[in-house]
């Protein structure tokens, strides 16, 4: 039997190769991609010894080789796994010498830590910069010094997410660059606890059945505590006088509040008639109407 010469068969499936192009499409072929990038994916989640910087940098090169709904499994995985190996990062800050080689470069880079250069350990630089590769940043309160998530890792793939996953880690990266509570003090303003409060609000409003609802929830439950009590050391109303703090009043005052917005809007509006029937004062019908809110809305 004559073989048929290579040339020809070159030919030949590039032919069958240009009539897929033509009528079946591009589609098919960013189908057929997308799927073998997505089972590299899963390949890589499953080793026993990946951590959050091997996916992040898996991420960095793939990301843009899949659909939103898959870039958006891939990052939560992203942040599930971040959020596991965090107990571990915490347990290795928490050791004596790493304690005192932070509150050291702490003092001398003046109350800051924005770098490790006045980290003298090498071993303890190296480990907090392989905690920053990880996705971690580190934070002060009580004394202590402690990883938390660094959500601003997430802000590079924002284009690619659905609207309400970048809405949601844009909210979370919010939290992670100022924390609104340390020391059992509140270190943002009350302007901004509020508008926090609401864009929470908002994200709930606006994607009432995304995924990360129940996060942005537990959220906005705290913001609530924050909005009617304030905090031990920065109390909503005076320990000595009753009085309610005048920048809370007037940042309270100054801000619109409507029930349609959400039940965070219109738990403030029913807050403020009640403190203005109290002349603004901490009063036992105040301390009733915030207790009973307090519990209603984490209960909702």
């Amino acid at each position: 039997m004559k073989r048929m010469p290579t040339g020809w068969i070159a030919m030949g499936l590039g032919g069958i190769l240009l009539i897929l192009v033509v009528f079946v499409g591009p589609s098919v072929f960013r189908l057929f991609n997308e799927k073998a990038v997505m089972d590299e994916y899963h390949a890589l989640i499953m080793k026993a010894d990946i951590r959050p910087v091997d996916l992040i940098q898996w991420l960095d090169q793939n990301i843009g080789a899949v659909s939103r709904e898959k870039t958006g499994e891939m990052v939560l995985e992203l942040e599930r796994m971040q959020q596991a190996a965090l107990p571990t990062w915490q347990a290795t800050f928490e050791k004596k010498t790493v304690q005192t080689a932070l509150a050291a470069a702490y003092l001398q880079n003046g109350w800051t830590l924005e770098n490790t250069d006045g980290l003298k350990d090498e071993d303890i630089k190296a480990m907090v910069a392989e905690a920053v590769g990880n996705g971690y940043k580190v934070e002060t309160a009580e004394g202590m010094f402690f990883p938390v998530l660094d959500y601003t890792v997430y802000q590079k793939y924002s284009e690619k997410l659905a609207p309400d996953l970048a809405e949601y880690f844009e909210i979370m990266a919010v939290e992670s660059e100022r924390m609104p509570a340390k020391d059992a003090a509140i270190v943002i303003g009350w302007d901004e606890v509020l508008q926090r409060g609401k864009r929470q609000e908002a994200f709930l409003k606006a994607y009432p059945s995304s995924a990360q609802a129940g996060a942005v929830r537990q959220l906005l439950s705290r913001y609530t505590v924050f909005a009617l009590y304030g905090s031990n050391n920065t109390p909503l109303f005076g320990y000595d006088t009753g009085e309610m703090n005048a920048k809370a009043k007037a940042v309270f005052l100054r801000e619109t509040w409507e029930a349609e917005d959400g039940a965070f809007s219109e738990l403030i509006n029913r807050y403020l008639q009640v403190l203005e029937a109290n002349n603004f004062r901490l009063t036992d019908s105040v301390e009733d109407f915030r207790r009973n809110a307090a519990d209603g809305f984490e209960n909702d």
